[in-house]
C-alpha cells in the first residue's frame, strides 16, 4: 500500500489563526482513521 503525504502551509505559530490552528488538529486526528476506512472500501471494491 502507498503511503499519501499531506502538508499544510501556514505563517508563524506565533499569529496563528484559531481557526486554522483548530482545522490542522481536526485534520491531524480525523484523516489517518478516514483514509484506513477509504483503503478498505477501495480493497473489497476492487476484490469484487
Amino acid at each position: 500500500m502507498q503511503e499519501l503525504g499531506f502538508f499544510s502551509l501556514y505563517p508563524s505559530r506565533q499569529y496563528l489563526d484559531a481557526k486554522i490552528r483548530t482545522w490542522v488538529e481536526f485534520l491531524r486526528e480525523a484523516l489517518p482513521s478516514t483514509l484506513a476506512a477509504d483503503a478498505e472500501s477501495l480493497k473489497e471494491f476492487v476484490a469484487s
